[in-house]
């Protein structure tokens, strides 16, 4: 039995290209809304340009909200990719302290890894996601 060759038609590329989109983890996104575990806050992340920013869409309790209502509270700016889950040289800004410090980012699968250092202190929060 011998088998002829097929000459790959645009049916052939197409199936070929879903089924690469399809294997990629709809998780390597870091764009969407995040909820921060500690705060209740949801922040939207989103690239503007070749940066990533976060702005908080939600806050976690009432009185956050009333505080927050009508403006625009960004808490990450101008992160950078570094490689496929991790993002940097950006700042976070903590508004319960009133601290920007210098920032990181790590992409955990539907968890993001959000590190703030000023100085010699850093202090992670665990984003999930929405």
């Amino acid at each position: 039995m011998t088998s002829a060759k097929q000459p790959i038609t645009k049916k052939g590329i197409a199936a070929l290209f879903v089924l690469g989109f399809c294997s990629t983890p709809a998780f390597s996104q870091i764009e969407g809304n995040w909820k921060d575990r500690e705060s209740g806050a949801i922040i939207h992340v989103y690239y503007q340009g070749d940066s990533l920013f976060g702005e908080v869409m939600k806050a976690g309790n009432p009185q956050d909200e009333e505080k927050i209502k009508g403006k625009k509270l960004m808490v990450l700016r101008n992160f950078v990719k570094t490689d496929s889950t991790s993002w940097c040289c950006g700042t976070v800004y903590e508004p319960k302290r009133n601290i920007t410090a210098k920032g990181r980012l790590t992409l955990m699968g539907d968890s993001l890894k959000v590190t703030g250092t000023v100085v010699f202190i850093s202090e992670s929060h665990i984003w999930t996601r929405e």
